[in-house]
């Protein structure tokens, strides 16, 4: 970053501070003013509580300050004293002039705003009981289930001028369920209708940036180079979007997005020369009303002020890290590695048509985006530094063996999806080649090598009859809401088969072991064969405690979901099917007051017998790697039971 744009950002995020410290009104909200024109020189007071809002949450991304805290803490204390018995915000401060001069109706546009500002800055104060009750609230107004839902909390039987469904509310609705780990594909196919059209339309808001910077909070589909390009064609030559506000909104969405850095410099000096006495004036934000066919527009400087200081802040925080030298992956040599690795499976890519390219473009995008895709590609190169005393392996086989392991986490990345019924044909031919890559690599290494050859061939044998089990014994058919209980339910053993599906990540070390040791039948291997099983199983266990709901609503009979189809028959004897629909509280308790300890008890024991086998490698010297692997997994098993309690109360409160 330009050292005079690193100082300026610094002196602008401190001064913009200020001055929303000194514009903030006693009860800790920011004033807000309403025009008939696009200029605020002549604009009126008004009485919103959404410009609170929308500048608590802007605040979330600066850093820490006392004056700063002292802000958030005000505007929450504001923001929680304006919501109803049921957890609904209105666009107006209750029982003010305005309120009664133009009454609205509570709605989901200022109540998702006003939770996620407080989710973000005040998690505490949030209750589990609120997180249900605005639940309750999206389901009263949904237009089918799971959405899309209407902007205002109207009864049924209102008049259908309140029963819009608007893209920037329902983006908002969709920020605030991201912050409970949820996504509605109702809400997702919503927002991609409108990035393929390139309509960010809204009749509640002045223009598309606003829009797009809603859908930039949560938005992670397949489709964000859309937007990208989309905000970059209506770039102006100036670097800016037409005024300091727009500006900030499109850079923060940029970023969002993941946009490079580079690419918004110019326009975060663009914002920084527009300043006024360490603040933005106000522009048209929100469409307050229309009379006629006149508009009229609200915002303020505060409200501009807190975009602007949102998308400084993020822009400064990236760029520092490459000022100070920091870069994103803590081992250098490992991103080096990494990059060496990507490019290997680039260039064998780059020998297909383009649409075979672009195809591998999107499953490795996929594939970035999973939880440690880069520590599990890398963990020949990690097992390999760990080494006591490591025998010199050429940093090619290395690398090779990398690229063997981005093969097959791409590979089994797409069968799993056929596997689920959600593949795709045209990754079909990708998958395949990945698979082949996998294959050759480890017959180059290991040409004239009989032994490690069998273990390759044993170890892939193991994958695909997991595979075939799984197929053939783990699903179950789901019509509508019913679901068909199987007269036998799988039985998983000892999780063996869980380790099956996935123990092609031990290929990669177990190479560089035997490379180093030249040995296959001797305890370390067997130790380092097994660490990786059980982790696998740990790791397996802990994911199907978080997704048992989808899995259950797909058919797929994962441990979680058996455990709790066993005692939900328990309960219903001689019963063939389940209503998901009607029965769907009734399966939640089953899991989480029976079955939740069960599973996350099984994954950190599994957790701690691989600890064991890992003491006993005793070639490995660091184990620092491979121990934090256990530790990620204990410690989402251990937070999932401290969770518990906290969805029992969901559960009484959400109905």
């Amino acid at each position: 970053m330009n050292r005079i744009i690193h100082n300026e950002t610094d002196k602008a995020i401190k001064s913009g501070i200020g001055c929303l410290a000194k514009n903030q009104r006693e009860d800790g909200s920011f004033p807000g003013f309403v025009t008939d024109s696009k200029s605020f020189d002549r604009a009126k007071k008004n009485q919103s509580v959404f410009p609170t809002c929308l500048i608590l949450s802007s605040l979330d991304s600066l850093p820490e300050s006392k004056e700063l805290e002292r802000i958030k803490s005000k505007a929450a204390k504001f923001l929680l004293g304006q919501k109803s018995d049921f957890w609904s915000w209105n666009y107006w401060k209750r029982n003010s002039s305005d309120s009664k001069a133009t009454p609205y109706p509570d709605d989901l546009d200022d109540t998702c705003c006003a939770m996620a500002a407080l989710i973000k800055n005040s998690p505490k104060a949030i209750p589990v009981k609120a997180i249900a009750n605005v639940v309750n609230l999206l389901a009263y107004c949904e237009s089918k289930e799971g959405g899309p839902y209407y902007t205002w909390i109207t009864p049924p039987d209102a008049d259908k001028g309140w029963k819009d469904i608007d893209l920037a509310v329902n983006s908002n609705i969709a920020f605030f369920l991201s912050l409970q780990e949820v996504t509605l594909p109702s809400l997702v196919s919503l927002a991609e209708k409108a990035i393929i059209s390139g309509k960010y339309d809204s009749p509640y808001y002045h223009s598309p940036y606003a829009v797009i910077y809603f859908i930039s909070r949560w938005y992670k589909g397949r489709k964000k180079n859309k937007i990208i390009s989309y905000l970059l064609k209506k770039k102006l030559k100036n670097h800016s979007w037409g005024n300091p506000l727009e500006t900030a909104l499109a850079v923060s969405a940029l970023i969002n997005l993941d946009c490079k850095k580079e690419i918004v410099e110019e326009s975060i000096a663009s914002i920084l020369k527009n300043r006024v006495n360490g603040k933005w004036v106000a522009y048209p934000f929100v469409v307050e009303k229309i009379k006629g066919k006149q508009k009229y527009y609200s915002g303020s400087a505060e409200l501009t002020t807190a975009f602007c200081l949102e998308a400084i802040s993020k822009f400064s925080d990236e760029a520092k890290s490459i000022v100070n030298g920091k870069e994103k992956a803590a081992d250098k040599e490992a991103e080096r590695i990494y990059t060496e690795t990507i490019s290997i499976t680039e260039r064998r890519f780059f020998r297909f048509d383009s649409e075979t390219v672009e195809t591998f473009s999107d499953i490795k995008e996929k594939i970035s985006k999973g939880s440690g895709a880069s520590r599990i590609t890398l963990l020949p190169y990690y097992f390999y530094k760990s080494l006591r005393a490591a025998k010199s392996i050429d940093e090619k086989v290395i690398v090779d063996l990398c690229a063997a392991g981005f093969y097959g986490l791409a590979a089994y990345t797409i069968y799993d999806d056929f596997l689920d019924g959600e593949g795709d044909p045209k990754f079909l031919s990708a998958a395949n080649v990945c698979l082949r890559e996998l294959t050759s690599i480890y017959d180059d290494i290991f040409s004239k090598d009989k032994k490690f050859q069998e273990l390759f061939r044993n170890t892939m044998d193991r994958i695909d009859a997991a595979n075939a089990w799984e197929t053939s014994k783990c699903r179950t058919r789901v019509s509508g809401s019913r679901l068909m209980i199987p007269e036998r339910l799988p039985d998983y053993g000892n999780m063996e088969r869980l380790a099956d599906r996935s123990i092609g990540y031990a290929l990669g070390p177990a190479a560089v072991l035997y490379i180093h040791t030249e040995k296959i039948e001797f305890p370390e291997m067997k130790n380092l064969m097994a660490f990786f099983e059980n982790y696998i199983i740990a790791r397996q266990l802990n994911d199907d405690a978080h997704d048992w709901e989808a899995d259950l609503k797909n058919g797929q009979l994962s441990p979680a979901v058996v455990s709790v189809l066993k005692k939900y028959s328990g309960r219903h004897k001689n019963k063939k099917e389940s209503d998901l629909k009607k029965e769907t509280k009734e399966l939640q308790k089953i899991f989480w007051h029976e079955v939740i300890q069960e599973v996350c008890g099984k994954s950190i024991f599994h957790v701690k017998k691989a600890g064991r086998h890992l003491r006993k490698i005793a070639s490995v010297k660091d184990k620092t790697a491979f121990e934090a692997m256990l530790a990620s997994v204990e410690k989402s098993a251990e937070e999932a039971l401290t969770e518990q309690k906290e969805m029992l109360e969901f559960l009484e409160e959400y109905r």
